[in-house]
This record gives structure tokens, C-alpha cells and sequence, in this order.
């Protein structure tokens, strides 16, 4: 399931980008960096180096239309894998706030409680926010 959350929200953020990506140049840095995608150079100081390698190899992977739509569409690629990956920690993983626990043997018999239980993969309580981290295994609770 926490796959299946993964693809679906970077399909939907992809389509979102893809269909409102900029056809051709836009304001600002877009020419000058477009222009360093395709030839791997650097646009200017600092110069991005990652991310201009990265958008390089859409420019050659991507036989059609402008360098600039190339690049545009390597920075949506990039934003939809970030969204899926936001969604798959965060459908993994969760966190909630113990308020009232002010003892150190309370928080760690908590700790120890929860962590015996069917699924739970994990569970760490830090003592200062009091905040709890519960990472489980969907497929063991079923």
C-alpha cells in the first residue's frame, strides 16, 4: 500500500506539472540555464552542478521540442519524485505528540510496550519534545 501511495501521488503531481509546464523560455534565469542544460556547462556562480548534470541528460534523453521544455520537464520529474517520496514517509511512518509523560522509566516502559507489539517495527519516544515515532509493517497487521 505504502508503493501504491508512492506512485499515484508522483502521478498526479506529474500530470499537474506536465500540464502546466512552460513551453518555452520564461523570465528571469530560464535562458541562461537552459543554455547551461545543454551544454553541461555553468550558468553562472554558484552553477548548480547537480542539478545541471541532471538536467543535461534530459536534454538528450528527450528527442522533441525546445532545450527549455526539457529542462522544464526534468524539474517536474524532480518535483514529482520529491511529492511521492514526502507521501511514501509520510504513509511508512507517523508521529504523535505524549503529553504528561515526564519520567524517563515511563516513556522507556512505553517504548518497550509498544515495541512487542504485532507490526510495529519501531518505536522511540524523545524525552525532550515528547514526541513519539511509530514506524510498523502494514502487511503484519492484517
Amino acid at each position: 500500500m505504502d508503493w501504491l501511495t508512492f506512485v499515484l501521488v508522483t502521478l498526479f503531481v506529474m500530470a499537474g506539472y506536465l500540464y502546466t509546464v512552460a513551453p518555452d523560455l520564461t523570465l528571469e534565469d530560464s535562458g541562461e540555464l537552459a543554455v547551461g542544460s545543454m551544454y553541461a556547462g555553468v550558468p553562472h556562480p554558484p552553477g548548480y552542478p547537480v542539478w545541471t548534470i541532471y538536467s543535461w541528460l534530459f536534454t538528450k534523453i528527450l528527442p522533441f521540442s525546445s532545450i527549455a521544455w526539457r529542462v522544464a520537464v526534468s524539474s517536474a520529474v524532480a518535483a514529482a519524485l520529491s511529492a511521492g517520496l514526502t507521501a511514501l514517509l509520510i504513509s511508512r511512518g507517523s508521529s504523535l505528540i505524549l503529553e504528561g509523560i515526564h519520567c524517563s522509566a515511563c516513556i522507556w516502559l512505553n517504548e518497550q510496550h509498544v515495541a512487542r507489539l504485532r507490526g510495529v517495527q519501531s518505536f522511540t519516544v524523545n524525552h525532550v519534545t515528547h514526541r513519539a515515532q511509530l514506524r510498523w509493517d502494514p502487511s503484519q497487521l492484517r
